[in-house]
């Protein structure tokens, strides 16, 4: 695992850190102690994190991937992990990807939603679960037709590639998101469609779904089969956990159904046949939301400038300091409002499975080591560190948010299982002195910290490894609250 982000680019590349074990970092090898990349992926629109895969949409509207491969997620074709970025086969004018714990989706121009990888909970939406393989296909304008011979557990000429979600294909889509084992997706008309698996009532489609069986292989509008109340309507976005949802309205109302176990609804939810869950839609107390992320069983807001998290937080990844379960939206104090960061604001957030991550628009001057000096992208990041993937140079869960403190310029950010993927970022080389003794956020104490290594696009020649980061002379830092490294919980 590479514990420190991997040598910074500029707009359009792509930086990761944390777990590699799949080669999910973009870099050869579990363990990547030292820059040693050279280039890199350019022209990068979007990116987003896997259980153990990532992707990146490109300008030019096609798809890398890299990382696990076992069940195709990465839809090259194949069943081979890459630790290099290969072409999702087949996609063009691709406007949005989401990645989820072992499926991919791929939204094109024209609203059409593409699936590939794990289908074993119908989160293909292509009519049936199981793990689908191209074994000949004939293929017309709308559909194809698969041979049951390619289904997971037989032996497959090619894995399978990217295929239309429903039949007839679901069409019109504007957003998109992927879960652990469940997809949805939101229509330009503001309903919300969901598929894949419901035995917690992640799909929100009511009561009598949630009771036919834990699985519905097929997109079903969210919240038609329910109550006035609980019907979904003019909604922007959505987001998909472990076993829970969060869909953000046009209006900045948030709404969440599924398990609510850890209380990553955000609410008092309803029990249905023992399930402590919420089978359709239920509202967030929370207004004027401008994202939402979904871990395995956290949540995370951003709020009136603010971040907000609840749900689970037995790794510190609600934000508030402690690793008490929050039933309800709680602010994460170190990355407040406007007036706490001297203007800074939070421009994006992500949800790992136990970790989380936020990027801030703007940081005041001992960030940026002048007075009066803003400087945009700064991100920050808190709760499971067991895999590196907090990017602090160290294997400590933070109960509370610390700045990594060499990275610069970032727009985008997102996590996965156990590794965080950034867009653009800038490595900032120049120690910086801040004016007041303060904790060295994102820097543990007594530990080196490694630059960061661009995301490679072609196999890495062996090379000399680069000298060590400089030591930086700062106050002892007084560090909030570090565990020591144990297992990762397990995801179901």
């Amino acid at each position: 695992m590479l514990v420190s982000p991997t040598l910074a680019a500029g707009p359009g590349t792509t930086l990761a850190w944390g777990e590699n074990g799949s080669g999910q970092l973009g870099a050869a090898g579990p363990s990547v102690d030292a820059p040693g990349v050279e280039g890199g992926l350019t022209d990068v629109r979007a990116i987003a994190a896997g259980g153990s895969h990532t992707l990146a949409l490109l300008t030019d509207g096609t798809v890398r991937a890299w990382g696990r491969n076992e069940f195709g997620q990465l839809g090259d074709g194949t069943q081979v992990d890459s630790s290099t970025p290969v072409i999702v086969e087949g996609l063009s004018n691709v406007t949005a990807i989401a990645a989820g714990a072992r499926h991919s989706l791929a939204l094109t121009q024209d609203g059409q939603v593409f699936a590939w990888g794990d289908g074993q909970s119908g989160q293909l939406g292509n009519g049936y679960p199981g793990a689908v393989y191209d074994d000949g296909p004939t293929c017309f304008l709308i559909w194809c037709e698969f041979d049951t011979s390619g289904l997971a557990g037989d032996e497959a000429r090619e894995l399978l590639v990217p295929s239309p979600v429903g039949s007839p294909p679901l069409r019109g889509v504007v957003a998109i998101a992927a879960g652990e084992r469940h997809s949805l997706a939101v229509k330009a008309d503001g309903s919300v469609w969901a598929w894949g698996n419901n035995e917690d009532g992640q799909l929100g489609a009511g009561v009598e779904a949630y009771l036919n069986g834990p699985i519905l292989p097929m997109p079903v509008p969210v919240g038609a089969n329910t109550t006035r109340d609980d019907r979904l309507g003019g909604i922007a976005s959505v987001a998909a956990g472990g076993a829970h949802s969060l869909a953000l309205g046009r209006d900045g109302r948030l709404y969440a159904w599924g398990s609510n176990r850890t209380g990553q609804l955000g609410s008092s939810a309803a029990v249905s046949d023992g399930c402590a869950c919420r089978v359709a839609p239920g509202l967030v107390p929370l207004i004027n939301v401008a994202a939402m992320a979904a871990g395995q069983a956290h949540s995370l807001a951003i709020s009136n400038d603010a971040v907000w998290g609840w749900g689970d937080n037995s790794r510190g990844q609600v934000g508030d300091g402690t690793f008490d379960m929050r039933a309800a939206p709680v602010m994460v104090p170190a990355v407040p409002n406007g007036g706490g960061l001297g203007g800074a604001s939070p421009m994006g957030i992500a949800a790992g499975a136990f970790h989380s991550v936020a990027v801030l628009n703007q940081a005041p001057i001992d960030v940026c080591g002048s007075l009066g000096s803003l400087c945009p992208g700064v991100v920050y990041a808190w709760g499971q560190g067991s895999s590196g993937q907090l990017g602090f140079g160290d294997r400590l869960d933070r109960p509370k948010p610390l700045r990594i403190e060499l990275l610069r310029e970032v727009t985008a950010v997102a996590a996965g299982g156990a590794h965080t993927v950034v867009q653009g970022g800038r490595l900032v080389m120049t120690p910086i002195f801040p004016t007041e003794p303060q904790p060295t956020l994102g820097v543990a104490p007594n530990r080196p910290v490694l630059p960061p290594i661009a995301i490679n696009s072609t196999p890495t020649p062996t090379s000399s490894p680069a000298p060590p980061a400089p030591s930086v002379a700062t106050p002892t830092p007084t560090v909030p609250a570090l565990r020591p490294f144990t297992p990762p919980t397990p995801t179901r």
